[in-house]
């Protein structure tokens, strides 16, 4: 199956909306007209729709959110929302699924202004640096988080813009590109993960005072707000570290001044890394330590990795 192409929004009358259920990896949601759930307002991973983490078509969502044979007792059980709205997508507290996937619909939402944005979410609240995210996007619609069904009297959606790995329009990437490039520096940005504990490099505390004496400077993104990490990536000439959201924070600014070196522990092949330098034309080299590192614990994007010798990063970066 293809994704649906990102294009006119399609206004639904009396449209059923139903909650996100699960995790990020394993989840359930959809809108449906009538029957059908539609291939618009899923999530696209792989370029397939995710249900449960795995592919799965539209017609399946029905079974995996408890509707049976009808969404009619769905409907029944609905809250009623008077007015017209726009469908967001889903809205993930992990930093690289918001910017890439709960923003995906993003070139569409902008066009409307003034119009409530529904965010399918198993959170009732809005995270401080989300809301700054809006704000740095020019988003300032009112937002309801959706936790239980509901049927609009009317609702725009829009395809989304991304399916994973692929970006699919460029429209999405000018929409999402918000942060005027500040002027070039000659700085060389380490983006560390040492003090994330979601997965990543055991050796990087080690190998941060060898950078450091190499003339980077070592900054920890999520300590910073978004538009202050946004115009640091932007405005620098050299920007380097291991493979994790903090690249995607690229995506916020007009344009990217420098070159980035990304160190894969993972996510070697296809993947969105790429596809972002593309499209936003910037210079990018990618690393593979796949082979080199070892893995010690954890699973999906939280693991942890060991490669005993710094100076297989430290040789890369010689001569920046």
């Amino acid at each position: 199956m293809q994704p649906a192409p990102p294009g006119p929004m399609t206004v639904l009358r009396q449209a059923l909306i139903m909650p996100l259920r699960g995790t990020l990896d394993q989840f359930s949601a959809g809108v449906f007209q009538g029957e059908d759930c539609l291939p618009a307002s899923l999530l696209w991973r792989n370029r397939e729709p995710r249900l449960d983490g795995r592919p799965a078509p539209p017609e399946a969502v029905r079974q995996a959110l408890g509707l049976g044979s009808s969404a009619g007792e769905a409907e029944d059980r609905a809250d009623r929302l008077k007015g017209t709205y726009l469908f967001g997508g889903y809205l993930f507290r992990h930093y690289g699924h918001f910017l890439i996937e709960t923003l995906s619909r993003l070139y569409a939402l902008k066009q409307c202004a003034a119009v409530p944005i529904i965010f399918s979410s198993t959170h009732r609240d809005i995270m401080p640096w989300q809301r700054d995210a809006f704000k740095l996007l020019g988003l300032h619609n009112p937002i309801l988080m959706l936790t239980r069904p509901a049927v609009a009297d009317q609702l725009m959606l829009a395809a989304p813009a991304f399916a994973l790995p692929d970006i699919v329009t460029p429209e999405q990437i000018e929409a999402l590109g918000a942060l005027p490039a500040p002027p070039r520096t000659d700085k060389k940005i380490w983006l560390s993960r040492g003090c994330y504990l979601g997965g990543g490099l055991l050796d990087e505390r080690a190998l941060e005072p060898h950078l450091q004496a190499m003339g980077w400077e070592i900054i920890h993104p999520q300590f910073l707000p978004i538009r202050k990490q946004t115009a640091l990536i932007a405005s620098a000439a050299r920007v380097a570290g291991m493979d994790g959201s903090a690249f995607h924070t690229a995506l916020l600014a007009r344009e990217i001044r420098g070159r980035f070196t990304i160190f894969f522990l993972r996510n070697t092949g296809d993947h969105a890394y790429t596809q972002i330098a593309r499209m936003k034309g910037f210079a990018q080299d990618e690393i593979p330590l796949t082979g080199k590192a070892r893995f010690l614990t954890g699973r999906g994007a939280e693991r942890f990795y060991q490669i005993g010798d710094v100076e297989l990063v430290l040789d890369a970066l010689r001569g920046d």
